[in-house]
């Protein structure tokens, strides 16, 4: 099944648009037509998919997306890389039965929720997500949380372990050296009595060679 997005003809003669330069025409172009798309107007669009399909660079693509955010003609989660087509359902209206079903299934799996009441403020919550819905998202959210959390701790242990084992080498270490020395240290000292050791060393005064 062939996947297109439809642009009026009235998109060149809007008031908006005839203020863009030819780069901001290209790029909110873009917006409206790009593999990710979808019925509903909110899909996720990563910095590096954008990159590549228009061929900018990253600054120039953030440039042009701040700029469109700017503009409120979009909204943008970061975390979620989920991007809102403002006044998407009025230049793409659920007509038909088949559209609605699209589109609200397509809506149940928009991760940021709020994008729902942002661009579909006056449908929502036909459009948008149950009480229930509200409650396994915001469950789901506290569980990434904790799992977050609990493999934070789990390098933190793991790099206190590392930091008591390279404590406990170093004393090993150190003991062993300290011990090194002092064997050493009698090896090198002669006995104090009973004639044994290395010799004292004996004077026979000066010798004169002529």
């Amino acid at each position: 099944m062939a996947v297109y997005r439809q642009v009026q003809t009235a998109f060149w003669q809007d008031d908006f648009v005839l203020q863009l330069t030819p780069e901001e025409k290209y790029f909110y172009l873009y917006l409206l037509t790009n593999s990710k798309t979808k019925q509903c107007g909110i899909y996720q669009l990563p910095m590096q998919v954008i990159i590549m399909e228009t061929g900018y660079n990253q600054e120039t693509a953030e440039k042009l997306l701040n700029r469109f955010l700017d503009y409120g003609k979009v909204v943008y989660n970061s975390k979620t890389r989920e991007i809102g087509i403002m006044n998407w359902p009025k230049y793409n209206p659920m007509e038909s039965p088949k559209t609605r079903v699209c589109v609200e299934k397509e809506l149940k799996d928009v991760k940021d929720k709020t994008m729902i009441t942002t661009i579909y403020p006056d449908r929502y919550p036909l459009e948008g997500v149950s009480q229930e819905e509200k409650e396994e998202e915001k469950e789901k959210e506290k569980a990434e949380a904790e799992a977050e959390a609990g493999e934070q701790l789990t390098i933190d242990n793991y790099k206190l372990i590392m930091e008591e084992g390279e404590k406990e080498e170093k004393g090993r270490l150190k003991s062993a050296a300290a011990a090194t020395g002092e064997l050493f240290a009698e090896g090198n000292n002669p006995p104090a009595s009973g004639g044994r050791g290395r010799p004292k060393s004996q004077n026979f005064g000066t010798v004169y060679f002529i």
